[in-house]
């Protein structure tokens, strides 16, 4: 009882505190009372997409890609949950062996009651199990051996001089860094756009360097793997002036919420710089009904 009064009002403090450092007034404290690297780099993306999920609550179609890479975190959640304290890895049949008969399915069932639909597959269920299980197994044997956790799945909130805090979560932490795993279809040897905004801020909540793993696999399971030890540019550390220029960038997309909100409002639509991206369009659940492409469709 005393515990969770004590943490409310430690958030309430940080959240005033924010406020006087950010010099301007946060409009959309009915609708937001914190931000996210996921949410500050959809707003940078397309203020119109961060309108529907975060505004308007708006839950996305599960599909495939993030539902096996869901199901993947949580095998390796498993494994270095319990290598916290035991030191060692659980073998990988053990591991496999729990993915197949309890994991996936249970990521599938929780993903689907979240999307509030079924999900999209681009092949079908049984495949995209595969996938994720040949996946699993791979950064197991090659990856997980040296690694050694501290923590797994932790969670922040930071004051970055915006109005609301900057609360995150992420995979894995070592006495030494965070590791963060991406999975996907195609290997990547550089941080992506979103990547960056991610590592930048973990890398400040953390004050560890912020080390990406690309875990990808085609249709036909052939498996890449790429770390900072193979792609160093995966590897995000930031100097002391690196980390006040991302604070100012952080502050800034806040700002840009608040411009949006004040000219736009709730209702009418915000901009839809999604259709100058690259690939922003062809992922985003809240395409039928946007003003961008409703002559195209």
């Amino acid at each position: 009882m005393g515990g969770g009064s004590a943490v409310i009002k430690i958030e309430q403090y940080v959240i005033e505190e924010a406020k006087r450092a950010s010099g301007f007034e946060w409009t959309l404290g009915e609708y937001l009372d914190h931000l996210s690297p996921s949410s500050l780099s959809m707003l940078r993306r397309c203020p119109r997409q961060f309108q529907q999920r975060y505004l308007f609550g708006k839950k996305e179609r599960p599909a495939e890609a993030p539902v096996i890479g869901t199901a993947v975190h949580a095998g390796l959640e498993l494994n270095f949950g319990q290598k916290i304290t035991s030191g060692v890895d659980m073998t990988t049949a053990e591991l496999l062996t729990w993915y197949s008969d309890v994991g996936f399915e249970a990521t599938l069932d929780a993903e689907q009651d979240r999307g509030g639909g079924e999900v999209a597959w681009d092949t079908d269920p049984e495949r995209a199990k595969v996938r994720g299980r040949v996946m699993l197994g791979e950064y197991h044997n090659a990856i997980s051996p040296r690694v050694q956790p501290v923590s797994v799945e932790g969670s922040f909130s930071i004051d970055l001089g915006a109005p609301v805090p900057i609360v995150g979560r992420f995979d894995i932490e070592e006495s030494h860094q965070v590791i963060d795993v991406k999975t996907g279809k195609r290997k990547t040897t550089k941080p992506k756009e979103a990547w960056r905004i991610q590592g930048a801020v973990y890398n400040k909540a953390r004050g560890k360097p912020v080390a990406f793993h690309s875990l990808s696999a085609t249709e036909n399971n052939a498996v890449t793997i790429a770390t900072p030890l193979e792609a160093e540019e995966l590897l995000i550390a930031l100097d002391e002036h690196e980390l006040r220029v991302m604070s100012q960038d952080v502050r800034a997309l806040a700002a840009l919420a608040c411009l949006l909100f004040d000219l736009y409002g709730i209702e009418q639509s915000w901009p839809t710089w999604g259709r100058f991206h690259d690939w922003a369009c062809s992922y985003c659940g809240f395409r039928n009904d946007c003003p961008a492409w409703s002559n195209n469709e």
